[in-house]
């Protein structure tokens, strides 16, 4: 498995540290998997170096939500079958 950068370790040691979140699975080669207390599950990259990808379900509620902070990103990715 490939190595986490260190912005990808920093992400990952935070998610790890909240609360709110719990490890879904084992990391893979370029993403972390995490759940919410609700039972949402979302993945992030591992890997990167100078932003962070985050994968979320296909929601509108979200996408919304996202855009209305400000997020300039791509449109929200549609987290592959993380079972």
């Amino acid at each position: 498995m490939k190595a986490p950068s260190p912005l990808g370790a920093a992400i990952e040691a935070a998610v790890d540290r909240d609360i709110r979140f719990r490890r879904h699975r084992e990391p893979v080669q370029y993403l972390a998997f995490y759940r919410t207390a609700g039972g949402q599950v979302f993945a992030f990259e591992r890997v990167t170096k100078s932003q962070i990808t985050l994968w979320l379900p296909k929601n509108e509620a979200v996408r919304s939500a996202a855009e209305k902070r400000g997020s300039h990103g791509k449109e929200v990715c549609t987290l592959p079958r993380p079972h």
